[in-house]
């Protein structure tokens, strides 16, 4: 991009980032790993596609339930290899079915509240970049 637009993205990642972590100090280094990851990912096609990971449920588990590690954007898109699923499978469970649940359960009741309540401040990765 020309450098206009990237000093506009890097202030508005200034700002989210002053936002998500106040008592960091200036210049804000810290950033919450996945979305960025997941952004980075968007703009290069590796993110993990939702629809192909549902034809594949013991592979949807674990990217579930297992750790986040680069080798989940290897699964889709440029840089995609059978050895990046089996080091995904091989990995250890990292969240319990209970805890999927209530995360689930969570955004069911969440995200209509903040539909209905418009002054509420609910904000999503995606929403911040």
């Amino acid at each position: 991009p020309d450098k206009q637009r990237m000093w506009v993205e890097i202030a508005r990642q200034q700002l989210a980032s002053s936002e998500t972590f106040p008592t960091q100090a200036l210049p804000h280094v810290v950033i919450s790993w996945i979305p960025y990851m997941d952004r980075l990912a968007g703009l290069i096609g590796c993110q993990p596609l939702p629809w192909r990971l549902l034809l594949r449920p013991l592979l949807l588990w674990k990217v579930a339930t297992g750790p986040m590690t680069g080798a989940v954007y290897r699964l889709h898109g440029p840089g995609e290899s059978a050895r990046a699923e089996q080091t995904v499978r091989s990995l250890p469970r990292m969240h319990q079915l209970r805890e999927l649940l209530t995360h689930v359960g969570l955004h069911f009741w969440c995200w209509p509240y903040s539909m209905l309540h418009r002054s509420a401040v609910w904000r999503s990765s995606s929403t911040i970049l």
